[in-house]
């Protein structure tokens, strides 16, 4: 999950960057889109990850 977001992270950035140097062109909003398009799946991955560790918690206590 970490690299997901650290990866969106960074290409948003990188956008941000080309939009700065080069004006809004049909490239940098092309790629902007497509951070915040794969945004929900770091959200259910953040979930599910929670619900991992708790259910791990669970098992470990009852052993």
């Amino acid at each position: 999950m970490g690299m997901l977001a650290g990866a969106l992270s960074v290409l948003l950035v990188m956008v941000v960057l080309l939009a700065i140097k080069k004006g809004l062109d049909g490239t940098s909003i092309g790629l902007g889109v497509i951070p915040f398009a794969l945004m929900p799946i770091v959200f259910l991955n953040w979930n599910n990850l929670k619900e991992i560790k708790k259910e791990l918690n669970s098992r470990k206590n009852v052993i």
